[in-house]
């Protein structure tokens, strides 16, 4: 069925992006009590370099200073040099290079490039303060819908890196040819494990790399592929475990096992619960499909070889094997040494085209 590895994502990120937007929807209803937009909004104007640095259009506000809220508790560090500030230790530190978030788990560090880019921005705080009031005042369906795209999309990146490296390491390691849909249903399954961390890290202070992001589903595919290969080898060589219940595929085995030699359809009872004769039987009927159907692979083999593409390669291979044997003529032309008695005299063949579809026993 196509389209099931999709399907799968989106069921996935919506069902792990409801504990995120509730971890999400407290830590917003935290930063609202302690009045963030209002003290965002007196930080100096400045300007983000391409590089991540942070610098007041000011120069003179380069001074490092505490910012309070309405209750006179501190908020937020501005310290730019990351300099000591008396031992008092804000919930949150903005320095030159990204803003430090205190947590019971430790410190996040948030760089600007992360936020702005690496293509430079100015930070205006009039302007963060109302997008930060926009976000405290957000119903939980609109942080719900935020967070599932992220997610997706997140996922979609991975499942896709995966998918062709799935491809490609199956080609050159195990010798087999996988599609590419095959691949990305089976690297979206795979990264099941990946979103639980995605949404781990919303709780702990985590981080993983996206090189290994793509790795885990790879791996996860190429074993299960490996998996596969292995358990139908063993079926095709031993037919009795190919009817049997420790055979994951025995559902297609049991119904080559019941097409008899006529393509009637055998409905009796399973392989299990049938006589050893009857079971002789469906044993028989499974080895003569299997042979069929090889028989069938090297019958398409042989179109292959025979398409016109490689039929160019084919008249060439014999015309260079016409130019390597003597001319007809040259040979009919040598002296024959031989005797009069000895040469025999061959009868004239019929000019009558030949009827193929005659028995090769037929003599016209």
């Amino acid at each position: 069925m196509k389209g099931v590895g999709l399907v799968y994502l989106l069921v996935l990120c919506t069902a792990l992006a409801l504990p995120a937007t509730t971890q999400v929807k407290e830590v917003l209803l935290k930063f609202k009590s302690l009045e963030l937009s209002t003290v965002v909004a007196q930080i100096p104007a400045s300007n983000i370099s391409p590089k991540g640095v942070l610098s007041p259009v000011n120069p003179s506000d380069s001074k490092p200073f505490f910012i309070y809220n309405s209750h006179k508790e501190i908020v937020m560090a501005y310290n730019l040099e990351n300099v000591p500030m008396d031992g008092r230790v804000a919930p949150i530190t903005i320095t030159s290079h990204a803003a430090l978030i205190q947590t019971p788990d430790g410190s996040i560090n948030v760089p600007w490039t992360s936020i702005y880019g690496n293509s430079g921005a100015q930070f205006e705080p009039l302007q963060a303060a109302q997008m930060l009031e926009q976000a405290f005042n957000a119903s939980f369906f609109t942080i719900w819908m935020v967070v599932i795209l992220w997610i997706f999309s997140t996922l979609a990146f991975v499942v896709l890196i995966a998918a062709c490296l799935t491809k490609v390491l199956c080609l050159f390691i195990s010798k087999m040819k996988v599609s590419f849909t095959l691949a990305l249903r089976l690297n979206a399954y795979g990264s099941t494990v990946i979103a639980a961390f995605i949404v781990a890290q919303f709780f702990v202070n985590i981080s993983l790399s996206y090189i290994v992001m793509c790795l885990v589903p790879a791996i996860y595919s190429l074993s299960f592929l490996a998996l596969v290969r292995r358990t139908l080898n063993r079926a095709v060589d031993d037919p009795k475990f190919a009817l049997s219940s420790n055979n994951p595929f025995v559902a297609w085995f049991e119904r080559q096992s019941r097409t008899d030699e006529n393509g009637n359809l055998d409905t009796g009872p399973s392989f299990e619960d049938l006589s050893p004769e009857d079971q002789e039987r469906r044993l028989a009927n499974l080895k003569r499909n299997i042979n069929k159907g090889m028989d069938f692979s090297s019958y398409q083999n042989q179109y292959y070889q025979q398409h016109p593409i490689y039929g160019a390669a084919r008249a060439a291979q014999q015309r260079r094997t016409q130019e390597d044997k003597p001319n007809n003529s040259e040979i009919l032309n040598q002296p024959d040494n031989k005797s009069e008695g000895d040469k025999l005299e061959c009868p004239p063949q019929s000019q009558e085209p030949k009827n193929n579809s005659q028995d090769s026993s037929f003599i016209p």
